[in-house]
């Protein structure tokens, strides 16, 4: 999906005015759970961008929402949350290095189905308490099915429902083991398993990890599998 977006001649003459981070989701509208666009963030300028693939008014196509409160803040991760219908953000002030949690419904926007259409909301935006242990290379990853959000901390992970609007976590949920750093999350198709990457810097090496996220337990561990881990992918 994100793929074809890219392709897309439209998208492709606006995207170059943006400095995006190296992170994109797309989501799904609530009236009938329908495709409906893709958000990036420009961390250049501090600006939550979304396109509207199916919006025929280029004004609206893609445009940046709720600007005064992203300005100034910096991506560290984002994922979606409530069936693709919503978006959960970590940021970092620059000015501050305070961090600060975002919970956005970015809305809808498609040309064909104006009675469905409905407006962004920002549903939460807030400080993150020093406990929770958002570090600028966290990794965030969002479970779809749930209002549950997972971020790393080092060789940790931690569980975070939206819901909660700021409750955060002060330990952790799961772990990988001692003296490694969590460098990618991917969860599964059905949301069931979190696959962790994980990489042992005195050794130089990657791991690979799976978690079962219905028991909150640790399923098997690959070690050694290769270098040092960026990123996962999973091909379903």
């Amino acid at each position: 999906m994100l793929l074809t977006n890219f392709n897309n001649q439209r998208m492709s003459r606006v995207i170059k005015d943006y400095f995006l981070a190296p992170q994109a989701v797309s989501w799904a509208r609530s009236a009938d759970e329908y495709y409906n666009g893709t958000a990036f963030y420009d961390n250049n300028k501090g600006r939550f961008v979304v396109f509207a693939e199916n919006e025929r008014d280029d004004n609206k196509r893609f445009r940046t929402l709720y600007d005064t409160d992203f300005a100034g803040k910096r991506l560290i991760g984002m994922g979606m949350v409530d069936n693709y219908h919503e978006i959960a953000m970590l940021l970092k002030d620059t000015l501050t290095s305070s961090y600060y949690h975002v919970w956005i419904n970015p809305g809808a926007y498609d040309a064909n189905s104006k009675t469905r259409n409905y407006d962004p909301e920002l549903k939460y935006i807030g400080a993150v308490p020093a406990t929770a242990g958002v570090k600028d290379n966290s990794q965030v990853v969002g479970i779809p099915s749930t209002n549950l959000m997972y971020y790393s901390s080092g060789n940790a992970l931690y569980a975070y429902s939206v819901l909660s609007k700021g409750n955060f976590p002060t330990a952790p949920t799961l772990t990988c083991d001692s003296g490694e750093e969590i460098s990618s999350l991917v969860v599964s198709q059905d949301d069931q398993y979190l696959y962790v990457a994980a990489n042992n810097p005195t050794t130089k090496t990657g791991n690979i990890y799976c978690f079962d996220l219905n028991n909150r337990a640790r399923v098997w561990k690959k070690s050694n599998v290769t270098g040092m881990i960026r990123q996962l992918a999973l091909r379903f």
